[in-house]
């Protein structure tokens, strides 16, 4: 007595499906683990020195930075950052992206606010929501000081907001 037909094709259709499972197992949990495995390469750019940035006058800096390993594009990612330097000697870099819709925001002498023209949002120069519909304040780029007094900056941003 041999394998029936009807256990052969039950034991054929669970191999298949163990098949199909492994090749789509395999991707996702490379996927899930990958974070565990991975060392992300910081690069930091120079933004100029700190001396030569006016006072509480938010200057405008395009950085480029090239793309992680991880990236599927092969281009380098460009972003513009505004540098605020304060009375106090604290700086700050603000992403140029709104916390609503993320447009880009532009700073407004007129006002003396930072301004998202798609739904009329505004930031003060500290970069705290004061009007419109943006839920948080500006995101801030990590940033650091060298011996020197030139300030450089990586491209994370800082996701615990003062």
């Amino acid at each position: 007595m041999g394998i029936t037909r009807r256990r052969f094709f039950v034991l054929g259709t669970q191999l298949s499906g163990a098949v199909v499972t492994a090749f789509l197992g395999v991707p996702i949990v490379g996927w899930l683990l990958w974070p565990l495995f991975h060392h992300r390469q910081t690069v930091w750019r120079s933004l100029g020195r700190i001396g030569d940035l006016p006072i509480e006058q938010p200057v405008t800096r395009r950085v480029s930075f090239p793309p992680q390993p991880q990236s599927w594009s092969s281009t380098q990612d460009t972003w513009i950052v505004f540098l605020v330097r304060y009375r106090s000697g604290e700086i700050r870099v603000f992403s140029n992206i709104c916390t609503h819709m993320q447009c880009p925001v532009r700073w407004e002498p007129a006002i003396g606010q930072f301004l998202c023209p798609c739904h009329g949002g505004l930031y003060d120069i500290f970069g705290d929501n004061v009007g419109g519909p943006p839920p948080k304040p500006l995101p801030q780029w990590i940033h650091r000081i060298g011996p020197d007094g030139t300030l450089y900056l990586t491209d994370e941003l800082d996701e615990v907001m003062p």
